[in-house]
C-alpha cells in the first residue's frame, strides 16, 4: 500500500514550482527512512515517527506522514471514515465565515494559487509587508464557500490569518496554531462580528515582467465580517438554483449586463472538480436547455481545484469535437501527455456527455 502511495506521488504530483519544492528523489529517501525506521524498531531520526508498518493503524500514521514532507497544504491523506467525515461537514469552516482554513505544514509555501484580488508590486514597497518567513506558521485559506461572508470581503485561497481581534497567530508555533484552529475557532464555538486580520500574498514581476511571478511578501488587511450565525447564507437567497457546489441561473436583462432576452445566456458556478460537482454540473446543463438556454458563463472563481479527470470530463460536454485538446498535462518526470475530448467519452471510468445543441458553426 504504501509503495503504491509513494508511486503515485511520485508520477501524478503537480509541482507548480516546476521542480524547485519537489524532488522524487527526496520523497524516495523520505520513504527509504520511515521504512528503515519501522524494520529496525527505533529511529535516528527524531522528525520520522516511530511506527510499525505491519498494522493498519502504523500504515495511515506513515503515508499522512510521507504527504506532510510535500509541504503543502493542499495536499493531505485522508482515510476512508476521514474523508466521509470531511464531505459531510458544513461550509461555515472558521469562525463560521465561510472560508476554510487550514493549519500550516512543515516549511512555507512561497508559491501560491495567484486570485483576483493578489497584488502585484514593486520591490520599492517590500518594506511595508511581512515576509514569507513572519507568515510560514500563519494558517492559510484553502477554499472559501460561495456567497459566504468571507467570499463577500474578498477571502481569497492563499490567504492567510494574522489575528482575531486581539488574539494573534504571529509568533505562535506550529503545534499551537493546529489546536487553537481544532478547539477554538469551528463555526459552533463563535457567533456576532468577527474582527479578523489577513495577510494577502503580494507578487514581484521579475524581470520587467517577463520573468515571471514570485511571492515577494504579504499585505495586511482588516476585516469585520459577520458570521453565518448572524447571516446565513444560501444560493437562493440570491436568485440562483443548486447548492454550495454548483449554482446556476437562466440570466435575464435585468441581472446581467448582456442582451440576454436574444442570447439566452446560462450562467453556472463551479465551485470545485468533484463527481458531485460533475453530476450538478449535467444537472445544471439540463434545467438551462430545458429553460431555453443556448450559451453559457461558467463562473470559476475561487474554484479550489480537485480531481482532474472530474474537471476534464465538465469540459468535454463544451467541446463537439472528440478530438479536441481539452488540456496537456506534465508529470514530475517531464512526461508531456495531451488529454482529448474522445478519452472521456469513450474511457467507461468516465462516462462522456456531449451536449451541444447549437449549429457546429458555433462550436469546435
Amino acid at each position: 500500500l504504501l509503495d503504491h502511495a509513494v508511486g503515485t506521488i511520485n508520477t501524478m504530483y503537480y509541482d507548480n514550482s516546476g521542480g524547485f519544492d519537489f524532488s522524487p528523489r527526496d520523497l524516495y529517501d523520505s520513504w527509504r527512512r520511515l521504512r528503515n525506521s519501522s524494520r529496525e524498531g527505533k529511529s535516528r531520526d527524531a522528525t520520522i515517527p516511530h511506527i510499525s508498518l505491519a498494522t493498519r493503524e502504523g500504515a495511515v500514521e506513515g503515508l499522512k506522514w510521507l504527504v506532510s514532507t510535500l509541504n503543502d497544504p493542499f495536499s493531505k491523506y485522508l482515510t476512508r471514515e476521514e474523508l466521509r467525515q470531511e464531505l459531510q461537514g458544513g461550509n461555515d469552516g472558521f469562525l463560521g465565515l465561510g472560508a476554510m482554513v487550514e493549519a500550516p505544514q512543515e516549511q512555507a509555501m512561497t508559491h501560491y494559487y495567484k486570485s483576483a484580488t493578489t497584488t502585484t508590486t514593486t520591490a520599492s514597497s517590500s518594506s511595508l509587508l511581512l515576509s514569507t518567513r513572519n507568515v510560514q506558521n500563519l494558517p492559510i485559506v484553502t477554499a472559501v464557500a460561495p456567497n459566504s461572508p468571507a467570499e463577500r470581503a474578498g477571502v481569497t485561497v492563499g490567504d492567510r490569518i494574522v489575528a482575531v481581534a486581539q488574539d494573534k497567530f504571529l509568533g505562535q508555533s506550529r503545534a499551537q496554531v493546529t489546536r487553537h484552529l481544532k478547539t477554538k475557532y469551528s463555526a459552533e464555538n463563535y457567533a456576532g462580528q468577527a474582527h479578523v486580520t489577513l495577510a494577502k500574498p503580494v507578487f514581484y514581476e521579475q524581470g520587467g515582467g517577463g520573468g515571471g511571478e514570485v511571492v515577494m511578501g504579504y499585505r495586511l488587511s482588516k476585516l469585520k465580517l459577520a458570521t453565518t450565525m448572524n447571516e446565513p447564507f444560501e444560493p437562493q437567497k440570491h436568485g440562483v438554483s443548486g447548492d454550495a457546489i454548483v449554482q446556476y441561473k437562466l440570466l435575464t436583462s435585468s441581472d446581467s449586463i448582456l442582451d440576454s432576452s436574444s442570447l439566452n445566456v446560462g450562467y453556472i458556478r463551479l465551485t470545485r472538480f468533484s463527481r458531485a460537482s460533475t453530476i450538478r454540473f449535467f444537472r445544471a446543463i439540463d434545467t438551462l436547455e430545458a429553460a431555453g438556454a443556448q450559451s453559457y458563463i461558467i463562473d470559476l472563481r475561487n474554484n479550489y481545484g480537485g480531481v482532474i479527470q472530474e474537471a476534464m470530463l465538465t469540459a468535454s460536454a463544451l467541446l463537439r469535437d472528440p478530438h479536441s485538446v481539452l488540456c496537456y498535462t506534465m508529470n514530475s518526470r517531464g512526461g508531456f501527455t495531451p488529454h482529448d475530448v474522445e478519452e472521456y467519452v469513450v474511457d467507461t471510468r468516465y462516462p462522456g456527455y456531449l451536449l451541444s445543441s447549437e449549429p457546429r458553426t458555433v462550436s469546435l
